[in-house]
């Protein structure tokens, strides 16, 4: 619940969770998670995995656009090179969580 409102407080903000994002986020995510946690409720090593992967995705999702930011922002060379990395190791990571969802839920 933290998350989400801070996804309607932080709208306009420039390191906001936002555009194709935001939209993947609301539209496919939720509905996936809902429907994976829904099908492993009596497995929990899986549903414990599901779990973790869901709350890493709404952790990568935010630090992603701030280590973007920063990256973009900074006018020191090491600094935008490192912040460039995270996000860069951050959208990965939401990527593959996304790629994973989508083929666990299948057709």
């Amino acid at each position: 619940m933290e998350f989400e409102k801070r996804l309607n407080e932080n709208d306009g903000l420039p390191d906001a969770v936002r555009g194709t994002e935001l939209y993947i986020y609301r539209n496919l995510m939720c509905a996936w998670f809902n429907k994976l946690a829904a099908q492993s409720r009596y497995d929990e090593p899986k549903l414990k995995k599901i779990r973790k992967d869901w709350l890493v995705y709404m952790e990568m999702l935010e630090s992603r656009r701030t280590s973007d930011f920063i990256s973009l922002e900074s006018h020191d060379e090491a600094k935008r090179e490192k912040y460039g990395r995270i996000a860069q190791e951050e959208r990965t990571q939401v990527k593959a969580i996304e790629d994973a969802f989508a083929e666990a839920v299948g057709p």
